[in-house]
């Protein structure tokens, strides 16, 4: 029966129903594959037997029959009575014995695994308590089953004298449990391991310099006399810290089988008068370099369920999302917070396709991301960190979320082990940002709505009242008589002023909201300023901007804005007989520079408190800040002045042109002129 669940649930018992067909061969099959393992495993355990019966100080069988109980299940049991029978058949023991054994080491099995599953045990043995259900209930009190049903059945055939019944028995006790000790721990992470993951090339030349010295260490304490036995401890450390229960289970395995043979022999550490006494010492010997392999195990366990412990509360308080994938992009673990983001239950194992589509995971631009995510996240394994921003629907609910994400990648021991995915919404962050973003172009939008209201309103009473007396005034001075020159005058100062005003509202009209702005675009209300001030002061004037460039509206209004203020305050202050305005775009830049050949000023601490009093200068210089530009001055006395004024618009193509203002970087400003 193989443990499907997590490590923490316990494993299930398989109830096979009756064989059918194909079911009885393959359970004939696997009662016999079993039989013949366990066989030869006893045939090789047999070599060290206790005075030519069914004894051995050290039982490798038994670890295989609990182990094939705990994957298989009952139908395992066949399997093992049979191996067990077919080996004590061959040795000069009655049949009835033979049965009776294989009947004793069959309820061993049982007992163990029903012992083990009564503890909760995981066949990972990746905790304390895993390894203390092993050693310290299951092993000591199922083989004391298989114990006293052995011994005792030899006893009754005559076959082991009454004297040896207490050492026979210990020896049998001790062999079992050893053997369950050793070869169970290896058979069940054999099973569990994953065999599609090739072992890095510096972790195989470890393995190889360990088993090298662990055979010199052997070696050295079956040859020198001084602390032979305890020269493979350092050893042993070394597999338990660095490989863990696969590598302590191997070298105990090893020391201990290398041990009992030499001892059986009379060589080694432990070789005296009396074989029994030897064998007992050199199963001492064995167990406590179990238990030492096994304490340390369960430190090193102990330490990772704190570090796990620590870890749960970490995921359970943790604010943001966090998915641990394993290297082949498959779920480990979610997080809380994680389910609650993403609305769907992050079970383990879950494939990181299944997650995309269950949440219909898109780009920032609409795109599946399904098409590339895994892609991202397989580069995140080599490149060491991937960031960005995802759309995703929420499982269950339909909402659609936006995520920001970072992909980090998770190593253990140098080793590559997976990917932590740590993410959190900003959805609502996103949308503060946009109308953020939205909020200058809505108070530029606004103010000019209010300035076309109120040139339209100025148009149609001012304008218009004017022009009617203007009209009017016109025919009075018409049916005037010659001869009354004074009056004549009279009428004509009235026409001139009405005059003047008229020009002037004009002028006021076309400075709230020059019509061109709004038909032909920029360009051409630049130009249209640059000729009224050419007619109005004599100055020259010169444009070198494309005439087909047109950008966004909102932008073009505060573009053209600043601009009016920049040449109003060259007619006011500058004294100039030049005047050149320059526009161009590069690298998505816009850039307008004005530039005169007048009195200029040096830049410095007074300049800006004149600045900051001049109502207009403000207005401009927060108008380009509001847009997200930059102004920069640069004059000196009789050097003239350059105004430099940068935009950064989304894009530049009419009619289809956006402008955020939190895409344009604002550098240091410096006062104008």
């Amino acid at each position: 029966m193989r443990d499907t669940a997590g490590p923490s649930a316990r494993p299930a018992w398989t109830v096979i129903p009756p064989f059918s067909g194909r079911a009885w061969a393959t359970g004939l099959a696997w009662t016999a594959l079993l039989a013949v393992v366990y066989v030869a495993a006893a045939k090789a355990a047999f070599a060290l037997a206790f005075v030519q019966t069914s004894i051995a100080p050290i039982w490798p069988p038994s670890g295989i029959a609990l182990v094939a109980i705990l994957l298989l299940g009952y139908r395992a049991v066949p399997g093992v009575w049979l191996g067990a029978f077919v080996f004590n058949a061959s040795t000069p023991v009655p049949l009835w014995v033979s049965a009776a054994i294989a009947a004793g080491n069959t309820l061993e099995a049982l007992a163990g695994a029903w012992l083990l599953r009564q503890a909760g045990f995981s066949h990972a043995i990746d905790r304390v308590r895993d390894v203390l259900a092993l050693a310290g209930l299951a092993a000591p009190v199922s083989t004391a089953i298989s114990a006293t049903v052995g011994v005792g059945s030899l006893w009754l055939s005559g076959t082991l004298p009454g004297r040896s019944l207490a050492s026979a028995w210990v020896i049998w006790w001790a062999g079992d449990a050893a053997g369950m000790l050793t070869v169970a721990p290896l058979l069940l992470l054999w099973s569990a391991r994953r065999w599609g993951q090739r072992p890095r090339a510096t972790r195989v030349v470890e393995a190889v310099a360990l088993a090298a010295t662990l055979v010199l260490l052997v070696v050295a304490s079956l040859t020198f006399p001084v602390a032979r036995p305890f020269l493979v401890f350092p050893a042993l450390a070394w597999a338990a810290v660095r490989f863990r229960q696969a590598g302590a289970a191997c070298v105990t395995l090893f020391v201990a089988a290398v041990v009992v043979w030499a001892t059986a022999r009379g060589r080694g550490p432990f070789a005296g008068s009396s074989l029994t006494q030897s064998l007992l010492l050199a199963q001492a010997f064995t167990g406590v370099m179990i238990a030492t392999g096994l304490l340390l195990l369960a430190a090193l366990t102990a330490e990772r369920d704190n570090a796990s412990r620590l870890l749960d509360t970490t995921f359970d308080r943790l604010p943001l999302g966090l998915v641990l994938l394993n290297s082949d992009l498959t779920l480990r673990r979610g997080s809380r917070n994680a389910e609650q983001l993403l609305g769907v239950q992050l079970d383990r194992g879950l494939g990181v396709r299944t997650l995309y589509r269950r949440l219909q995971m898109t780009d920032l631009a609409g795109h599946p991301w399904l098409a590339r995510g895994p892609e991202v996240l397989a580069a995140t394994l080599g490149a060491g960190l991937s960031h960005g921003e995802v759309i995703i629907t929420r499982y269950g609910t339909g909402d659609r979320a936006r995520l920001e994400y970072w992909a980090v990648p998770v190593h253990d021991n140098g080793r590559l082990a997976g990917v932590a995915v740590l993410f959190h919404d900003v959805t609502a962050l996103r949308r503060a940002e946009e109308d953020r973003e939205r909020l200058p172009r809505r108070l530029i939008r606004m103010q000019e709505e209010d300035r076309r209201e109120l040139a339209s309103r100025l148009h149609k009473d001012v304008v218009r009242g004017l022009s009617a007396a203007l009209t009017q005034f016109d025919g009075v001075r018409e049916r005037l008589p010659a001869a009354d020159e004074q009056a004549r005058r009279s009428v004509h100062r009235v026409v001139d002023v009405l005059n003047h005003s008229l020009q002037v509202t004009r002028s006021l009209l076309s400075d709230l909201r020059p019509p061109l702005l709004d038909t032909q675009g920029l360009v051409a209300a630049v130009n249209q300023e640059l000729g009224r001030i050419a007619v109005a002061t004599g100055m020259h004037t010169e444009l070198r901007w494309r005439r087909d460039e047109r950008l966004d509206p909102t932008l073009e209004t505060t573009v053209f804005r600043a601009a009016q203020e920049a040449l109003s305050n060259v007619v006011k202050h500058a004294n100039a007989s030049r005047l050149v305005v320059t526009g161009r775009s590069e690298d998505g830049l816009l850039t307008v520079e004005i530039a005169d050949d007048g009195i200029g000023f040096a830049p410095d601490e007074r300049h800006q408190a004149a600045v900051d009093r001049h109502l207009g200068m403000r207005a401009m210089v927060d108008r380009i800040e509001l847009a997200g530009g930059s102004l920069d001055v640069r004059s000196a006395p009789s050097a003239g002045t350059t105004r430099t004024k940068r935009y950064r618009p989304c894009s530049h193509a009419s009619g289809s042109s956006r402008f955020r203002s939190s895409s344009c970087s604002i550098t240091p400003s410096t006062s104008s002129a």
